[in-house]
């Protein structure tokens, strides 16, 4: 049986030392600049979903769940509370998802309280003897960015990262997108899919005129082995503010590779610890070893991060055995922008509690997103078809 885990990380949250994402609304509420994600079911066959989400309160109890926003109702059995008033990861029990429709997450909280909002994601555990399709979403943007200028820019200095394409761990059919959620005060806004050159991906533009947060998403674009990419905005007029965009990398055709990302932070971090004493992102995953199991697997940690003007130690840690994930760790070089740092093979322990941590040699440093990828081969055992055979 192959058996493998795909994360669709929602909106971004409270980032360690740069600020903070909360309601005290008794009733569910989207969080400040929500993301916005579809969901085909073609391309997730033989899945079991399930919501988590990682929040705390002041007291009483906090709430988060996964949002239908085509419905406009909350998702059945995907609400996961806590009465913890420090970070809590907490998932659901197995939800069922709609064709085609679009989600996002809320929040809420008893007693005039204070929830405050971390992380949460939809995790689709994928298990068949023949995987006909699958999708991976990677995030590329860690805090809502804005620009109010008409030429393309970054959406801010800590806010992005990149994604690597490397065409060696993709195959079956492959279709990709870039979408955002986002909006404009006045004109038109747009979104634009560059290489780490500032290049512009032919049919890579997507733009809105909503002054309301709107998911939109680009044609089928084609994107170079080996490359590095990343968003811009501009605007003809007033201001663009930018929640979420990612890369989207459709398989049909019985792929037998593909990567996998489960991100630790997707929220710009600021860093001070020094000499080597680790501070938590106080962000986490769980790690499960049993939604695991294909012919092989390769483990990478990587962090997109701007050290400015220090250098800077990237890890995973495991919570649970409090340990580092060994082979997780990256050392960055001073610089002022944001860089993408990959580390060696990570060798993952059993099921375990993880996060992200890092220290600074001297100075603030900022992760922007950190990552374990998982890249992915396996060989399907059933077509799915008829055979016929001939007697003599």
């Amino acid at each position: 049986m192959i058996t493998f885990e795909k994360h669709i990380a929602l909106s971004f949250g409270t980032g360690l030392g740069i600020g903070t994402i909360s309601t005290t609304s008794g009733t569910y509420v989207a969080t400040l600049d929500p993301t916005y994600i579809l969901y085909s079911s073609s391309l997730y066959p033989n899945s079991t979903f399930y919501f988590e989400a990682l929040f705390k309160t002041s007291a009483g109890t906090a709430s988060a769940t996964l949002w239908d926003n085509t419905a406009g109702a909350a998702v059945a059995s995907a609400e996961v509370t806590t009465t913890s008033t420090t970070t809590t990861r907490v998932r659901s029990s197995a939800i069922a998802l709609v064709d085609a429709h679009e989600y996002t997450m809320q929040i809420k909280v008893s007693g005039g309280n204070t929830l405050t909002y971390y992380s949460s994601r939809i995790i689709a555990v994928q298990s068949a003897t023949n995987i006909t399709a699958t999708e991976t979403q990677i995030p590329l943007i860690s805090n809502v960015g804005s620009v109010s200028s008409g030429s393309y820019a970054d959406s801010g200095t800590i806010e992005w990262g990149y994604f690597h394409y490397d065409a060696a761990n993709w195959n079956g059919t492959i279709t990709m997108y870039m979408e955002a959620t986002f909006k404009t005060s006045a004109g038109t806004g747009t979104v634009g899919i560059h290489d780490a050159s500032n290049n512009l991906v032919s049919g890579g533009e997507i733009t809105t005129t909503s002054a309301s947060y709107s998911r939109v998403r680009t044609s089928a674009i084609t994107l170079v082995d080996n490359t590095d990419y990343k968003v811009r905005i501009k605007t003809s007029a007033g201001t663009l503010l930018i929640a979420d965009a990612r890369i989207i990398i459709q398989q049909a055709n019985n792929p037998t590779k593909s990567e996998s990302f489960i991100t630790l932070v997707r929220t710009a971090t600021a860093t001070t610890a020094t000499s080597g004493t680790f501070q938590d992102s106080l962000h986490k995953i769980n790690y499960d070893s049993t939604n695991w199991s294909v012919d092989t697997i390769t483990w990478v940690h990587e962090a997109n991060a701007n050290a400015n003007t220090a250098s800077g130690t990237f890890e995973t840690y495991n919570l649970t055995g409090a340990a580092r994930t060994t082979g997780s760790n990256i050392t960055s070089t001073s610089d002022t922008v944001i860089t993408r740092y990959r580390s060696g093979t990570v060798t993952m322990p059993t099921t375990q509690e993880i996060t992200a941590r890092c220290d600074s040699a001297a100075g603030t440093i900022y992760v922007a997103i950190a990552t374990l990828i998982a890249k992915l081969t396996w060989t399907n055992t059933a077509s799915g078809g008829f055979f016929l055979t001939n007697f003599i």
